[in-house]
């Protein structure tokens, strides 16, 4: 409400032009409403500019992941100590590293600052052992009655968890007209967001006056995200950085007040009415500190996460930039939209909220890269993937990167430029941007197809691109196979109550295997069995619960130490800190014994997937094939958790890839293989030849399941088969595409 209000006169005007169509719609045309206002007795409200203003920090929310790196991490000090857990949450890409932009670039940017490594890598383990250590509470003031402070886990945690800690993503390269055979640049792009019926995104054709904008984006939100004008295109992924924090909050007794520097200060109370099915309003009071709502009392049962279910005691408050309430998002994206020079789109690139790299090409043959959004400026990095002391000063937020300090690049001299949510820089960045920030394997995948074909003097074409986004090899897998199998060899003789028959048999698909996980990969259904089965010796012994330890282990922030020790393990033994994370059940006598517990560890559940796949999928290899025991599913919801009807609204196709293919296919292993976020939007853009350009969405642009259009895109868009990206005039598809037209 507040950011809606806070809207100026001219933002205000674009936005109610987008509800008046919204609304007009419903009233006008509409038959009848969707089938989920039926199932749950409601009926549509106009749309409005504060439910405009909510979805898009909806979307903002879900593209922050800061704050669940510092989940796992606080969870991590407690169980394992700051050793380890600083020990295994690393942020300097031990296995491999992959930049958007390199330090050559860095210091033309007048950003470069050599000191920063050390001050970011200057972290000593003791002083968690002591950060907490406040001093006693100040003397009770005049406080208000006691008041529940649980309410919170069931409506924050349950209901938007699941949307905003899934795996976001995306890719996007461009290409300089040097090296393409329209002479002019390429940019493609393909968010990654959860699976969905319809799909998050829908296909737009924008006319304002003579002016055309043509792209994708989120129903709710006004506006062209990702497209382009006649004269420039741009692409988005989300960039993994510092927007938000955890804060441990020290409450009084009664829990009306909290402690800062040693001070009381009441807890500001704020209720909410929010509508329920049957007419009814449910009424919450939600909490908060100096540095945001209260998070207090949840656990495992109130928070469905898809990949990372915590449980904890702790009174966390939730600090996040996307609380500010001068909002100029809906100022950037119009004139984004509708840029005419390279100026007026940095002059929008400074106003964008969202945090995003942004890569951009023009007709004119420029390309260039900028680090959208709002960050926070550190003093102090020692603690950056863990939760902040809310009872001091020590770690409040003081002031945010300015526009001016983030990372804007044209026209490197390499011609390419590259983001997979990948780190933005190296360390040596004076703002300290990139501290918290990984590789992705995406990232190096699609670095090493570019830099392949420009070494064989091979131009870029529309066609090139469009392979590259539906390419589906593991790069980290690539080296990790044979690491497995130099594993075995040099340990095969320590450990005689193994069956290295089987072992080898597991072993021997990987000596020849690309790491490509296509549909008919037999050998990525047994790299996928393989990872599941190893994660579930980690962290046995350590207190977490076994939905904690999958997740954990499995998840991106514990990515770069795992591969980087299967290296080091292809070629000498584990070191101590790192054997210890790979624990036998305290029941198991003999395994407990194996030493050394991780190689152990290795090869026994290479062991084991030798019988899970016959006991899953039987002794035909055939029935392996990795489009065979995983589907890529959208869901229709709620209609999808209904049994007897789920069949006829869940969408669902084979697939390949992973989470570290350019052709994304995520899943959660502690469940099955099906693919749950994935490839939602692709485009491609010709500067030389706009015409032949493209676009698809997974599914298609309506909500009724009963329309052609709600999953007529779903044969094209699995296959990598296209949509031209043109005015509807223009195109001869059967395809729907939205065009709004304002006068």
């Amino acid at each position: 409400r507040d950011s809606a209000a806070a809207l100026s006169a001219e933002d205000r005007d674009l936005v109610n032009a987008y509800i008046r169509g919204i609304n007009d719609y419903v009233e006008k045309h509409l038959f009848m409403l969707p089938l989920q206002y039926w199932l749950t007795w409601t009926s549509f409200e106009p749309y409005t500019v504060e439910d405009v203003v909510s979805v898009f920090k909806l979307i903002g929310f879900s593209t922050t992941m800061d704050y669940v790196s510092e989940l796992i991490g606080e969870e991590m000090l407690d169980r394992v100590g700051p050793e380890r857990a600083l020990r295994y949450l690393v942020s300097n890409n031990e296995f491999e590293e992959t930049v958007i932009i390199n330090d050559e670039e860095l210091k033309q940017a007048g950003l470069y600052d050599a000191k920063m490594n050390s001050t970011i890598r200057n972290v000593d383990p003791s002083m968690f052992r002591k950060r907490f250590q406040n001093p006693a509470p100040a003397a009770k003031e005049d406080v208000k009655p006691v008041y529940r402070l649980g309410g919170i886990d069931e409506i924050f945690w349950r209901e938007l968890m699941d949307f905003g800690t899934g795996a976001k993503g995306s890719n996007s390269w461009v290409i300089h007209g040097n090296y393409t055979a329209s002479g002019k640049p390429l940019l493609a792009n393909d968010p990654h967001l959860a699976n969905s019926a319809p799909s998050i995104w829908y296909q737009l054709v924008l006319k304002v006056g003579n002016q055309t904008v043509i792209g994708a984006s989120v129903a709710g939100t006004p506006g062209v995200a990702i497209g382009r004008n006649d004269f420039i295109a741009w692409g988005i992924t989300t960039i993994v950085g510092d927007n938000a924090d955890l804060f441990i909050e020290t409450l009084t007794e009664d829990q009306t007040s909290y402690i800062y520097e040693g001070k009381q200060y009441p807890l500001q109370a704020r209720e909410e009415e929010i509508k329920v099915r049957f007419g009814g309003v449910h009424k919450e009071t939600f909490y908060s500190t100096r540095n945001g709502p209260l998070l207090k009392g949840y656990d495992a049962r109130h928070v469905p996460l898809l990949r990372y279910p915590l449980i904890s005691t702790r009174n966390y408050s939730f600090a996040w930039t996307g609380r500010i309430t001068k909002e100029t998002q809906f100022k950037a994206v119009p004139k984004m939209c509708f840029a005419k020079t390279v100026k007026e789109f940095e002059e929008a690139l400074k106003v964008f909220t969202l945090n995003s790299n942004i890569l951009f090409a023009t007709v004119d043959g420029d390309i260039g890269y900028f680090s959208a959004g709002v960050f926070v400026k550190r003093s102090h990095y020692d603690n950056e993937h863990f939760a902040k002391n809310g009872s001091s000063s020590q770690d409040v937020w003081r002031e945010f990167i300015t526009p001016k300090d983030l990372v804007l690049v044209k026209n490197p001299k390499r011609g390419y430029i590259v983001t997979a949510n990948n780190k933005i820089t190296s360390d040596n960045i004076r703002t300290g941007l990139s501290a918290n920030m990984f590789s992705t394997a995406r990232a190096r995948r699609a670095t090493d197809l570019i830099l392949d074909r420009m070494s064989k003097n091979r131009k870029f074409d529309v066609e090139y691109m469009r392979k590259m986004q539906m390419d589906t090899v593991d790069f980290y897998a690539v080296e990790t196979v044979r690491n497995l199998i130099k594993i075995h060899k040099r340990n095969k003789q320590k450990f005689k109550n193994l069956n290295h028959d089987k072992i080898e048999s597991v072993l021997r698909p990987f000596s020849n295997w690309d790491a490509d996980l296509t549909v008919d990969s037999f050998e990525a259904t047994i790299w996928a069995v393989w990872q599941k089965l190893f994660h579930k010796h980690l962290f046995r012994n350590d207190g977490f619960t076994e939905a904690e330890r999958e997740r954990i282990a499995m998840s991106v922030y514990l990515e770069q130490y795992q591969f980087a020790r299967f290296r080091e393990w292809a070629t000498s033994d584990p070191k101590e800190i790192d054997d210890v994370v790979c624990q036998a059940p305290a029941s198991n006598e003999d395994e407990a014994e194996q030493r050394p517990r991780c190689i152990y560890a290795v090869l026994k559940s290479l062991e084991q997937t030798y019988d899970y796949l016959r006991a899953n999928y039987g002794e035909d290899q055939s029935n392996w094939a990795w489009g065979a025991v995983r589907k890529m599913v959208h869901p229709y919801v709620p209609f999808t958790e209904i049994p007897f009807v789920k069949s006829l609204f869940t969408i669902q196709e084979p697939a390949g890839g992973n989470s570290r293919a350019l052709n994304v296919a995520i899943y959660d292993e502690t469940k099955n293989f099906n693919g749950v976020h994935s490839t939602n939007f692709r485009m491609v853009v010709d500067m030389g030849n706009l015409d032949s350009s493209f676009y698809t969405i997974d599914t298609g642009i309506s909500e009724n399941p009963f329309s052609p259009n709600f999953d007529d895109q779903r044969d094209l868009h699995s296959i990598g088969k296209t949509i031209p990206m043109v005015p509807f005039g223009k195109s001869k598809e059967k395809f729907s595409v939205t065009t709004l037209v304002r006068e």
